[in-house]
């Protein structure tokens, strides 16, 4: 039987929460804490959201998901340094769209062609969820991870 969102989450609080710490230095204090939120709108259709908080409850990054079966868009933001992200993904591609200062504030857009199922990290455990059952058979789940963020591009 093939688990879908809804069946591994229906007992379940649908947020996780984490923290990070820095073991090189030695700090007994987290330096990140992660909070994500899912949420079953209709028909499989999830949202979920993201956010990286640092000291202070700075937002240092954010991630909103929208997933049916598969997912189908990501917006993401690092406010601290004004960069915005976007992906569309139908089958196995997605349209991806990133802004910083890094590209003037201009748009930089792309079409992906991805050999598997599209996941980043705020879909992740939506993906988990979908292929639970094969997953504790110990079946591989191959995905394409995305990282959504304006990386400085090599000289043409």
């Amino acid at each position: 039987m093939r688990h879908t969102p809804e069946h591994f989450l229906a007992s379940t609080v649908p947020r996780c929460d984490a923290l990070a710490y820095d073991r090189r230095q030695r700090n007994r204090r987290p330096v990140f804490a992660l909070t994500e939120h899912l949420v079953l709108l209709f028909d499989g259709h999830w949202r979920a959201r993201r956010e990286w908080r640092g000291v202070g409850s700075e937002l240092i990054a954010s991630e909103d998901v929208s997933w049916h079966a598969g997912l189908t868009e990501s917006n993401g933001e690092l406010p601290s340094i004004a960069e915005t992200t976007h992906a569309r993904c139908i089958d196995s591609g997605c349209h991806t769209t990133l802004r910083s200062h890094k590209t003037s504030a201009v748009s930089r857009e792309r079409v992906l062609s991805l050999p598997h199922q599209a996941v980043t990290l705020g879909s992740l455990p939506l993906l988990v969820a979908q292929h639970w059952t094969p997953l504790l058979f110990g079946v591989p789940l191959p995905a394409s991870y995305l990282v959504l963020q304006v990386q400085r591009a090599a000289p043409q």
